[in-house]
């Protein structure tokens, strides 16, 4: 859910600004990955997705940091492509995605928003890195089941016996 709502004419406009940059990134990863051209108005959509969330996760992620990890985690952003499992059919296909993330002590908490190029379906999750736990997350992305799949994975994190 996006914390304020964009006309839909903004999006448009918004769209139209990423479209280069898509196409750019698009070339960029062809030199290792199953890209198309036309995935362009998809990565678009997937980025203007993710600039609707931003503030959500950023102060969710926030929040964690200062609360429960005193200030000392590390935060980081990173926009790419990979190639993985589908949930839906479980072949390998491209996905373009979008990540926020918290690392501390051999720990991290990441958030994933990503979109698979050839169905434009998107995926959501957190992650708790080091203990090896994904928690889907249903889009669009509620606050409530944000906050809940952070729950989790900070608390797999942080209870993680050392031998994992």
């Amino acid at each position: 859910m996006m914390s304020s709502e964009t006309s839909w004419t903004d999006k448009a406009k918004k769209l139209v600004a990423y479209h280069s940059e898509a196409q750019d990134f698009i070339r960029r990863a062809g030199d290792e990955l199953p890209v198309s051209p036309d995935d362009a108005l998809t990565l678009g959509r997937l980025w203007e997705e993710a600039d609707g969330l931003d503030e959500l996760v950023c102060t969710l992620l926030d929040q964690l940091n200062n609360d429960l990890l005193k200030g000392e985690a590390e935060f980081d952003t990173t926009r790419g492509a990979s190639v993985r499992r589908s949930r839906l059919d479980q072949q390998e296909t491209l996905f373009y995605d979008c990540t926020w993330s918290l690392t501390w002590g051999g720990c991290s908490v990441v958030v994933n928003l990503s979109v698979e190029g050839k169905t434009s379906l998107y995926e959501a999750q957190v992650a708790a890195g080091s203990a090896n736990e994904v928690h889907p997350v249903s889009h669009p992305i509620s606050e409530s089941a944000l906050k809940a799949a952070l729950v989790s994975a900070y608390v797999a994190e942080a209870t993680r016996s050392p031998a994992q």
